[in-house]
């Protein structure tokens, strides 16, 4: 059972105090019309400082904060969570004491000379023809969705275009008589056949432009 204690109400704490200072932040957050996943994630990453300091023995107080008290809650993240997540946290924390300064509440962040944690390659999956082939019948059927849904995934294999390129696209982009179909300056061939099982493999970009 954990023996640390909750950090007190915000009623019961100095201006200064990293928790209150927060409730501003927050509203200046929702001022600038920043996303609510954006506010909860800067406003998380200094609530989970607050408690750390106060579970260690820190100052609570954001004036009295040092550097290595900031790095040490973000070595206490790297080790408890992915790399991505103790990132995020210092990506909240730069932003909430790049605010303070400019109110005011501070005179020099606490995090002056800090980097984010380094964050390793993650490799992507690539989708192989055993995948495709899953896909595909998932999506096999006649009627419009199946047929749409079919198109879509051999569209995006054949040319190897993006998403939003494929999303983005119009009658006018597909010549189904020289079976290419245009995106932004190149043109990409179309390996389409009339069954799904007899599609060749795609097809390398044309060098045509438009």
């Amino acid at each position: 059972m954990s023996s640390t204690r909750p950090v007190p109400a915000d009623r019961q704490l100095p201006h200064g105090h990293l928790l209150v200072l927060n409730r501003s932040f927050r509203r200046t957050l929702e001022a600038e019309n920043k996303s609510p996943r954006t506010i909860e994630a800067y406003t998380d990453a200094v609530r989970l400082l607050a408690t750390y300091c106060q579970a260690h023995g820190h100052p609570g107080l954001a004036g009295e904060l040092q550097r290595e008290h900031v790095q040490a809650f973000i070595a206490d993240q790297l080790a408890r969570w992915k790399p991505a997540t103790a990132h995020n946290r210092y990506r909240g924390l730069h932003a909430f004491f790049k605010w303070a300064v400019a109110e005011g509440d501070l005179e020099a962040s606490p995090m002056g000379g800090t980097r984010p944690p380094h964050l390793p390659e993650q490799p992507v999956v690539v989708v192989g023809p055993e995948h495709l082939v899953r896909l595909l019948k998932a999506c096999e059927g006649r009627d419009f969705t199946s047929r749409r849904d079919t198109a879509v995934i051999l569209l995006l294999v054949d040319t190897g275009m993006r998403r939003a390129e494929c999303a983005g696209m119009t009658l006018d982009d597909v010549d189904l008589d020289q079976r290419i179909v245009w995106v932004l300056a190149r043109a990409a061939d179309l390996g389409v056949a009339d069954r799904p099982q007899d599609r060749p493999g795609p097809r390398p970009l044309s060098a045509g432009t438009r």
